[in-house]
């Protein structure tokens, strides 16, 4: 007679994002063997999702026209992006983003990707891993969660300014700055002052200057650069 059992696996901390297929191999005591395959998604405090609107989509028309004119030679534009703040699988995760109509708030993971895939069929959202320490990674996404409330920035023209609001693109950025300021033991205000970047997440920037590494400040950071940054790898689609 077949019986039915409960098996749960328990597996150490894991720190490495992307798509993972597990194998469980079961065989009964006649040797008869069965192997179930599970392909899971695991998702790292500290990620990044961009959204790819399709075209045509009516809720990215006038932000594509203007990210396109920040990133004329990149294949896609992205058009919205956020920091994961809770890791574990899709179920789990909750994103931190700067949202247009309702400012700096955390959401699932799924209902991040619910909204815009049912507002424009054919959406993709990129995860991306940062190329950073799991330290750096962590704090990133707590800094994200302490502008919770803040509003939403139209001053798309430059990134990082500490006004409190942020747009989309531009809390990531911060998030990760600021936590490397903090790792370094400097204040970010005077490094964004000196324009002065530890992580070139975006990819526009990778320039020096006599103060060293230097950032682009009076430019934007799209969400395509975050994408196209050499820091950044994108390990899942949804």
């Amino acid at each position: 007679m077949a019986s039915q059992h409960d098996i749960e696996l328990i597996w150490g901390p894991v720190t490495t994002s992307g798509n993972f297929t597990l194998s469980l191999q079961v065989t009964d005591d006649k040797g008869a063997t069965d192997i179930i395959f599970r392909r899971i998604t695991l998702i790292q405090p500290g990620d990044i999702v961009v959204v790819d609107y399709p075209v045509g989509c009516y809720l990215s028309a006038n932000i594509i026209a203007v990210f396109e004119a920040f990133d004329p030679d990149e294949d896609r534009t992205f058009e919205h992006a956020g920091i994961v703040v809770t890791g574990g699988l899709i179920g789990q995760a909750t994103v931190v983003e700067a949202s247009y109509d309702e400012g700096v708030r955390e959401v699932s993971l799924e209902s991040f990707i619910d909204e815009r895939v049912t507002a424009c069929p054919g959406t993709t959202v990129e995860l991306l891993t940062v190329n950073q320490a799991y330290s750096v990674r962590t704090l990133a996404a707590y800094i994200a969660t302490l502008a919770k409330g803040a509003g939403y920035s139209t001053d798309y023209l430059q990134k990082g300014t500490p006004d409190g609001d942020f747009y989309c693109s531009e809390l990531v950025w911060f998030a990760y700055q600021m936590a490397l300021d903090i790792l370094n033991g400097f204040d970010y205000i005077n490094e964004w002052k000196a324009g002065r970047c530890f992580l070139f997440l975006d990819a526009d920037d990778e320039g020096q200057s006599y103060l060293g590494p230097h950032c682009g400040l009076d430019e934007p950071v799209t969400p395509a650069d975050l994408y196209y940054s050499k820091y950044t790898t994108s390990v899942a689609t949804f």
